[in-house]
């Protein structure tokens, strides 16, 4: 393979990701796990992607183009690069129309082949909350995760999702939507994947070190409130949403370095607990 250039790609997992371009399949994109026992779960994550079939054509997926193992035994697989712009980026200068339709897109994508949950799904939710209260011990967060252990989970749909589905995961090229860096989870619903977009698009968590124009804040704000329209035109319930993303909030803490965004975490768990309990 000849290439002419090797750029790295920042990204958020830990795992090395490179754009190497002018290859024999063109430019493309390769993602590296960062150790050995992150091998398995990037392999998920290489499946899934692979797998995914979106309900509408203007959605897709970066195509698999090969995978493997590496001199040093990490797991890697390379996928076509999409140029264009991350959603994060897209929602700063767009016009309504546009606004509405991506929300009309992602709701679409979202909730597809939804099954009933079964009796397992209390016990799942339950193991994750008591999985984090062994590790948090922020006084907020552990109140919360005491509301969330008494919440009830069990009818909480069941659904292929994304896993990760922030802004920063969904690229907008030529009027066409990509997901990239899907992620496995611990419980796959398109209620989290939910969850997520809020996260950014009205918590303001991709945006929380920056100083946003009148502009951009007026697209986020109208961003959450048309996904949040098309989420209760499904009959989802808004309480199951936001303990979804209360859930999300909580288990930041683990990974928090700096006191901004502890300070973040702190404000909108407060407020967020707040809601689900008057919901």
């Amino acid at each position: 393979m000849i290439t002419s250039s090797i750029t790295y790609l920042k990204g958020h997992s830990g795992c090395k990701i490179f754009l190497i371009e002018n290859t024999d399949q063109g430019s493309i994109v390769r993602k590296i796990s960062k150790d050995l026992a992150y091998n398995e779960r990037l392999k998920l994550q290489c499946e899934k992607q692979n797998c995914f079939q979106a309900p509408i054509a203007a959605i897709h997926a970066p195509k698999i183009l090969s995978c493997g193992v590496n001199s040093d035994g990490h797991f890697f697989f390379d996928m076509e690069y999409i140029r264009g712009k991350t959603l994060s980026e897209h929602l700063r200068d767009i016009d309504d129309n546009e606004i509405a339709n991506v929300v009309n897109k992602l709701a679409f994508s979202l909730k597809y082949s939804s099954n009933e949950a079964n009796g397992l799904v209390q016990k799942i939710f339950i193991a994750k909350i008591n999985s984090l209260s062994q590790k948090i011990n922020v006084p907020l967060a552990r109140e919360a995760l005491d509301f969330l252990a008494d919440y009830d989970w069990k009818n909480f749909p069941q659904s292929p999702c994304h896993g990760d589905f922030t802004t920063e995961n969904i690229i907008v090229s030529n009027g066409e939507i990509y997901f990239i860096d899907f992620l496995d989870s611990f419980y796959d619903s398109f209620i989290l994947d939910f969850a997520d977009l809020l996260q950014d698009v009205q918590l303001l968590w991709h945006y929380r070190f920056e100083e946003l124009n009148t502009k951009t804040k007026r697209n986020l704000k109208l961003f959450g409130e048309l996904l949040l329209e098309k989420i209760t035109a499904h009959n989802i319930a808004l309480r199951d949403l936001y303990c979804a993303l209360l859930l999300k909030l909580i288990r930041i803490y683990p990974y928090v370095k700096d006191s901004a965004t502890a300070d973040f975490l702190d404000k909108n768990i407060k407020s967020l607990l707040h809601l689900v309990k008057t919901l």
